[in-house]
């Protein structure tokens, strides 16, 4: 079902008969627990979900009865932390055997896994068919986040509408908000002579104070936010890629010394744009020069190459 992250396309109702009657109850039961425990967030991706993609979701025992194929990704599928009790699904351990299974872009985040789970994982990995990382995993082909394979036009038919701002605004949207992020964020509005519009993923304190503070946001409110933005500044890895795929100026915002080695850092050291990735101990001057550079045409074609020869890496092994 939906924690799962597999989803399987035009299934008929009737072909595993009672395995698609208990799935069935099993799906609705969730998604009474869900409604009684969902936050205004989880309704609003709900929502977005619902109207953009309306496939069925299936468990994995009706995997081999619907689907040629099974995707597993992206993000961080191999993360521990995130996945938890669904590991073995992650990790394609519960994928019916014998059922072309491949993963792409996954990334084990920035955990550290235990030498005996990692024994573990290495295994499951040689039960996949292809297996690609976001992220430099020795022996793998490293590929683009799904994000950076669409263009702007693409996202321009998901985005909504109206955000009911006026004006031009800096717009921060961070998971794990930080000091140095909130002041660099006020700093830099400041400088522009424009409004600062903070988006965090978590309450925080620190930003009881701003004049427009947005959550509980769907996607497409979100790439909205991003596109009619002057400034991005990104405390989080998908605002980041929203911001490449805008040319929006922006700066991506991490909390390690070492940010180079980060999933961001990674993918904007590929791009050419690692100088945009700003940790505690940069001054306003820098960010505000940074700021001003325009995007180089070299570092736009990377992006492109990048995205081509991501998705050649799927085509050749998806059949």
């Amino acid at each position: 079902y939906v924690p799962c992250g597999l989803h399987c396309l035009n299934v008929p109702k009737d072909k595993c008969g009672l395995q698609w009657w208990r799935s069935l109850l099993g799906r609705l039961m969730l998604d009474l627990i869900g409604r009684r425990l969902g936050t205004k967030r989880a309704r609003a991706y709900n929502r977005f979900r619902r109207k953009f993609l309306p496939e069925c979701q299936c468990t994995p025992f009706e995997l081999d009865c619907h689907c040629d194929l099974v995707i597993i990704g992206s993000d961080q599928v191999f993360s521990l932390p995130h996945v938890g009790a669904y590991k073995k699904l992650f990790w394609g351990i519960d994928v019916p055997v014998g059922l072309r299974k491949i993963a792409y872009a996954a990334s084990m985040g920035e955990s550290v896994m235990p030498p005996n789970e990692m024994v573990e994982f290495r295994k499951a990995l040689l039960s996949f068919h292809a297996v690609s990382f976001r992220e430099s995993f020795k022996g793998y082909a490293t590929v683009a986040d799904p994000t950076l394979l669409l263009t702007e036009h693409d996202y321009d038919k998901v985005s909504a509408t109206e955000t009911g701002l006026r004006g031009e605004y800096v717009y921060l949207y961070s998971v794990y908000m930080s000091d140095f992020e909130v002041k660099g964020a006020r700093d830099i509005a400041k400088a522009y002579g424009l409004q600062l519009v903070i988006s965090p993923v978590y309450p925080d304190e620190r930003i009881k104070n701003i004049e427009e503070v947005v959550d509980n946001l769907s996607p497409d409110l979100m790439i909205k936010y991003v596109k009619d933005s002057t400034i991005v500044l990104a405390g989080s890895f998908h605002a980041t890629m929203l911001a490449l795929i805008y040319k929006k100026p922006f700066l991506a915002f991490r909390q390690e010394q070492d940010a180079s080695k980060t999933r961001v850092g990674q993918t904007l050291s590929r791009l050419g744009f690692l100088e945009r990735l700003i940790v505690p101990g940069v001054d306003i001057g820098e960010m505000l020069r940074i700021l001003k550079t325009p995007f180089s045409a070299e570092s736009e074609r990377k992006l492109s190459d990048f995205a081509k020869e991501s998705l050649g890496w799927l085509k050749t092994n998806i059949i």
